[in-house]
């Protein structure tokens, strides 16, 4: 496992800066306007740890997400199940 770990983190080093390259559909301008929008949009505030919870929190009662949260409860239950019944097999064995 650590040579393999080893030459994965080798082959980073063969890694070339990205380029930027635009889009030849979309102007300048267009591309001028996006940059301010993701300037805008990082950089406006610096948020607080209370903004950051109740944004989560209006996201998990949002109707977008009513559909994935059946999906991550069933996930939840059976990672908590399958780890609980790892502790009694392992004993079991012993």
């Amino acid at each position: 496992m650590a040579s393999i770990a080893f030459i994965a983190t080798m082959t980073f080093l063969f890694i070339r800066k990205p380029t930027h390259v635009t889009s030849v559909n979309r102007s300048i301008e267009e591309e001028q306007d996006l940059d301010e929008i993701r300037t805008s949009y990082f950089f406006s505030e610096i948020r607080s740890f209370k903004q950051d919870v109740k944004d989560v929190l209006e996201l998990l009662i949002s109707r977008r997400m009513s559909a994935l949260l059946p999906q991550i409860c069933w996930t939840g239950v059976s990672i908590a199940i399958t780890t609980g019944m790892m502790v009694p097999m392992i004993t079991s064995t012993l």
